[in-house]
C-alpha cells in the first residue's frame, strides 16, 4: 500500500487524517474478508478430512450373517462372546488374525426379545470393525 501525499502549503490536516483512516478502514476490511475466507475453507478441509477418516474406518468393517445371538443379559459378556466367536471364526479359517486386529464387533438393528430371551426373529447382523485393512483384505481372501 502506498499513499502519495503531496505537499502543498495550505495542507489540511484533518483532509489527511480522513485519507489515512480511509485507507485503513479499506485495509482493514480485505483483511478481514479474507481472514474469513481462509476460516471458511479450513472449516471446509476439517469436514473433508473427517469425512475421509469415517470412510477409511467403515473400509475395516466385516459383516457377518446368521450368527447365533447371546443369551447373556450383560452388554459386556454378549461383546465378549461375539468377539471370541468371530477370533474362533477366523482362526478356523486360518487368516492369521489375533484378537489385537478385531477392535470391536455389535450387533446391527433393533433388539427384540419375547418372553423366554430369545430374539423374535432371525439373528440380527454382526459388524466386526478390524484395524486396517490388511486383514481385512486378509478375511475376504478367505471368504470369497
Amino acid at each position: 500500500m502506498q499513499i502519495e501525499v503531496k505537499s502543498t502549503q495550505n495542507t489540511d490536516p484533518i483532509k489527511f487524517s480522513e485519507i489515512i483512516k480511509q485507507e485503513l478502514e479499506n485495509t482493514l476490511s480485505t483483511s478481514q474478508s479474507q481472514i474469513q475466507e481462509i476460516n471458511h475453507k479450513l472449516n471446509e478441509t476439517r469436514n473433508n478430512l473427517q469425512e475421509d477418516q469415517d470412510k477409511e474406518a467403515r473400509r475395516n468393517n466385516i459383516i457377518i450373517y446368521r450368527i447365533p445371538e447371546s443369551d447373556a443379559s450383560c452388554i459386556e459378556e454378549r461383546k465378549m462372546m461375539y468377539n471370541r466367536f468371530v477370533l474362533g471364526l477366523l482362526t478356523k479359517m486360518e487368516v492369521g488374525v489375533c484378537e489385537n486386529y478385531i477392535r470391536g464387533s455389535f450387533r446391527l438393528g433393533k433388539w427384540s426379545m419375547n418372553g423366554d430371551a430369545r430374539p423374535e426373529t432371525s439373528p440380527r447382523p454382526l459388524l466386526v470393525q478390524l484395524t486396517n485393512r490388511t486383514e481385512k483384505k486378509l478375511d475376504y481372501g478367505k471368504f470369497v
